[in-house]
């Protein structure tokens, strides 16, 4: 009898359940006939003293359609979402100071691979010996992608049986920011499971608040989450006829350099100008909707010189205590701004975690999801190893099937997230492009108020 394990990591993503539950449709063809589920278990990458790691039949689920959301309980395996990925007996949980992170990870990569390596055995030990499962798919974002990665790459310097579990990533997350190598045109973009329903849900959530703005005369600024340096999401908020006016995103302040310390691309004086212009041609609407990344640096006047420099930001991350996200800190921004004040009020509106969180998915993320199902199929059947799937490139859920999802070596997973193309951004009027809406319409066709 082969037993699979599928882990889900990250955060919360409508597009886990479908792809959990078309791989677990396609797995009896491949040879599998048991499926162990784990799902969030611990922070960071290792185990718990938990005892049970409940098992699930194929037989039980298809009698149970309800099994497909993968509420099979919390089990002892996990891999960290943390900003940095070699392993670690810290579980990944190193500084953000870029200074401290260099000595940090200089010493890891002298005085720990050793223990690396155990901890990579132990828990391959407990996947293959206790829980007698030879394969192992792991669901998750760009970190959970770097974590399997590393991970994968100590497993082959086991001894037998343990460099013999299979290990596949499915790369998914309405955050988007994962290089899933998918061509739109000549444009390099990418599409993650879950990003088409968080895409439904912000245009939905954008368009009802209109009244509001309308009748407050209210410069909106609605935060979107999505991932630490990306603003996909944020992007969506510019969709329909109800969508945005203006985008604010990382990208539109940051070169293309992966880093998050890349040069920035406008000065903050001159971009706080832009903005201000960009905002009053839409006073005669009587209202304005911006759309804002949460974590999109600022610009911050120094007093003492009369004169604007960039400041970063990480917003959630820093804003779960204090009103640092970046819709507050361009409230404050735009409140000293007295042109402003005269026709419109500045007022934050976050929306990123009903996007996570909304009981909604997409009709793109259910078809996407059955492809990725179909190709799991031939990749387990093959016996296949040490790599991901992704889309390759954008068509409309019509047309897609497994011939448009390849695999990928585990190794080629970067360092770094997917920025927002260039093409997809328009620098001169701070908002999306038309290029932009045809990827964004091919994932959800229907700009409307409905979901």
């Amino acid at each position: 009898m082969r037993r699979a394990m599928i882990a889900v990591m990250g955060g919360g993503n409508m597009g886990n359940s479908p792809v959990v539950h078309e791989i677990i449709k396609n797995s009896p063809r491949a040879g599998i006939s048991q499926i162990i589920g784990s799902y969030k278990a611990v922070e960071g990458f290792g185990m718990t003293s938990k005892p049970n790691m409940p098992s699930v039949s194929l037989a039980d689920i298809n009698r149970n359609s309800a099994s497909y959301r993968f509420g099979v309980s919390r089990v002892p395996l996990c891999f960290s979402n943390a900003e940095h990925y070699a392993l670690n007996k810290h579980g990944f949980n190193l500084s953000t100071d870029t200074t401290e992170r260099e000595r940090q990870l200089t010493e890891l990569q002298t005085e720990l691979p050793e223990a690396n390596q155990r901890r990579v055995n132990d828990i391959a030990k407990v996947i293959m010996d206790d829980k007698r499962c030879s394969d192992l798919i792991v669901l998750g974002g760009d970190g959970t992608m770097r974590c399997l990665r590393d991970f994968n790459s100590i497993l082959k310097n086991l001894p037998e049986p343990y460099r013999n579990l299979r290990v596949i990533g499915v790369p998914t997350g309405m955050d988007n920011n994962f290089y899933t190598n998918t061509t739109h045109g000549t444009i390099d973009t990418a599409v993650l499971p879950g990003h088409a329903s968080a895409i439904a849900v912000t245009q939905f959530l954008t368009s009802q608040l209109t009244p509001t703005c309308s009748d407050n005369a209210r410069l909106q600024l609605i935060e979107h989450m999505g991932g630490l340096y990306t603003g996909w999401d944020a992007a969506s908020t510019t969709l329909g006829p109800e969508g945005a006016h203006i985008l604010i995103c990382r990208e539109m302040i940051h070169s293309r350099d992966p880093e998050p310390e890349g040069k920035f691309r406008v000065d903050a004086g001159e971009f706080k100008d832009h903005l201000v212009r960009t905002i009053m041609s839409y006073a005669t609407d009587g209202f304005v909707k911006v759309g804002i990344f949460e974590a999109t640096p600022h610009p911050t006047v120094v007093p003492e010189e009369g004169t604007y420099v960039w400041e970063e930001n990480q917003g959630y991350y820093s804003s779960r205590s204090r009103k640092t996200g970046a819709a507050n800190l361009y409230q404050d921004l735009l409140m000293s701004e007295r042109e402003v004040l005269e026709v419109f009020t500045p007022s934050p509106q976050p929306v990123g975690y009903f996007a996570k969180s909304w009981n909604t998915i997409a009709a793109y993320d259910y078809a996407l999801a059955e492809a990725i199902g179909e190709k799991m199929g031939e990749l387990l059947r093959e016996q296949a190893s040490g790599v991901y799937v992704s889309l390759s490139e954008l068509v409309t859920a019509e047309h897609l099937n497994a011939d448009h999802i390849n695999n990928h070596p585990l190794s080629k997973v970067p360092d770094f997230d997917k920025p927002l193309p260039d093409e997809y951004l328009d620098f001169e009027n701070l908002t999306s492009t038309e290029a932009y809406i045809e990827f964004a319409s091919t994932l959800h066709p229907h700009f409307d108020s409905s979901l």
